[in-house]
């Protein structure tokens, strides 16, 4: 019997067929790799920075639980800030959409 490539996954729930995920997706079109959470854990003010400035995007913060707590615009520009200081300490949820494409990121609100 042969062994599975432990890179190609399996995509049984559309078509069939396989994705190689060391390659980027046809339609990466946004740098994923450079946005991030700074100050992680987030006490007060949730700052993501790596955001490409020519594309607005939907930003949306939920809890550990799948709530949304929060949705917001971005406005355009490399970096977003949000104040968090009334959430209750936990591991929550970014969700940056934009386009066709998704970002999730996690953080821990102390």
């Amino acid at each position: 019997m042969a062994q599975a490539d432990s890179s190609v996954i399996h995509d049984y729930a559309n078509t069939g067929n396989t994705v190689d995920e060391n390659k980027p997706a046809a339609n990466e079109e946004y740098p994923a790799p450079g946005v991030r959470i700074n100050q992680n854990p987030v006490k007060d003010l949730l700052q993501i920075d790596g955001l490409d400035a020519s594309v607005k995007s939907i930003i949306s913060v939920s809890s550990s639980y799948g709530r949304v707590v929060f949705q917001s615009r971005s406005s355009g520009s490399a970096s977003y800030s949000a104040n968090v200081g009334k959430l209750k300490p936990g591991f929550y949820f970014v969700t940056i959409k934009y386009k066709d494409n998704s970002i999730l990121l996690r953080f821990l609100k102390v």
